[in-house]
């Protein structure tokens, strides 16, 4: 969970730039994945990245996996039948941005800008309080952070732990 800044940064045909939260669970050659759309198996032959998506379900009932927004508003839920590979859990919880292309120019992430400021001024993406929750329904704060960013000249992500914040973005290019 957490507080997202939503920003519509301009992308080209092939081009994909997101704000996202994920949980994962590794398990030898099979990876099972909800980034607020689901997949099962790397996306490889399933997928999907909105609330339309097969097996998403927007109905008050019970669920493994739910997606709720700020307000405490529950938008619906991936049942366990769907992802029985998180049945006891996540081992990996992921926030921050994603930028792709095809053709090498790497579209905006965030808003485009690479100000690593928290000082309520930030143009830049960001996730206000990120937080998991453990097998007791604790919401907690994360303890250790890997930041994991493959072209530093064009994108910018940085975790304040003190704050519990995180920034990311930046303008694009085809420098890396």
């Amino acid at each position: 969970m957490g507080r997202y800044n939503v920003w519509n940064p301009s992308t080209k045909q092939d081009q994909f730039t997101s704000g996202e939260m994920a949980v994962q669970f590794n398990e030898e050659n099979q990876t099972t994945v909800i980034k607020v759309g689901w997949t099962a198996d790397g996306a490889q032959k399933t997928g999907c990245y909105n609330t339309h998506c097969p097996g998403f379900i927007q109905e008050q009932t019970t669920g493994a996996w739910w997606l709720v927004a700020e307000g405490n508003v529950s938008i619906g839920y991936w049942p366990k039948e769907l992802v029985p590979a998180l049945g006891s859990g996540a081992g990996y919880v992921y926030w921050g941005g994603r930028a792709q292309a095809s053709d090498g120019v790497g579209p905006p992430m965030g808003s485009g800008e690479r100000s690593l400021s928290v000082d309520g001024t930030s143009v830049n993406g960001y996730v206000e309080q990120p937080r998991y929750i453990d097998k007791n329904s604790n919401a907690l704060q994360p303890e250790t952070v890997e930041v994991d960013m493959d072209c530093v000249q064009m994108y910018t992500e940085r975790y304040y732990q003190e704050d519990n914040y995180l920034l990311f973005g930046g303008p694009g290019g085809d420098i890396c």
